[in-house]
């Protein structure tokens, strides 16, 4: 409960300092705030999302804001298992993905894609959560490049939380309004999940 109101604090303190300056929040946050965080961040994986919630806001919650954030964020982090942990936790903090050079989707789907051949089984599992964001945003052709890897970690991986995760992911290809990408995650579901 402590640090669940110490997460509030911190949240509507970042609000306040981004309606103040919104040209210096995030910089005050990274420079200041954040490091007395890192340890936290990086010994307590339950914490890491309201860690998030508090860095983002201090950051204006356009695109270009939070993929500057994401890139602090890996500078301070030093680490890139504890960097694309924190990728899929933000990914559900976004309100709309952009395509393009600067698009936040494309990173998005890079560090999902870095993830889900990473070693560790909870990288796999945290880079196959982030798919039910993404995959509604992508067309079919994208979509279809996933099902290879996809079918591959439900042959092998085993681990509960990448088990769940690709179920999230056949419901979403299910229940798309694209009769293309239905149709792909049926055939996913009727190959690997009977």
């Amino acid at each position: 409960a402590t640090f669940e109101a110490a997460t509030s604090a911190f949240v509507a303190l970042g609000d306040a300092v981004l309606r103040a300056d919104a040209s210096a929040a995030m910089g005050l946050f990274c420079d200041f705030g954040m490091p007395k965080l890192l340890p936290a961040f990086k010994s307590s994986p339950p914490k890491r999302e309201a860690i998030l919630r508090v860095l983002y806001s201090f950051s204006p919650p356009d695109v270009a804001s939070h993929t500057q954030c994401l890139k602090r964020l890996q500078s301070l982090l030093g680490s890139m298992p504890l960097f694309l942990h924190a990728v899929a936790l933000c990914v559900d903090m976004e309100a709309e993905f952009t395509s393009g050079a600067n698009g936040s989707l494309d990173l998005y789907v890079y560090y999902c894609t870095m993830g889900l051949g990473q070693p560790s089984p909870a990288l796999r599992a945290a880079a196959c959560s982030m798919l039910p964001a993404l995959l509604p945003h992508l067309g079919p052709e994208a979509v279809a490049e996933f099902i290879p890897t996809l079918q591959r970690l439900s042959a092998e991986d085993r681990w509960w939380g990448t088990r769940a995760a690709l179920l999230k992911v056949a419901a979403v290809l299910m229940d798309s309004s694209d009769p293309a990408m239905a149709e792909v995650g049926a055939g996913f579901v009727q190959s690997h999940f009977h």
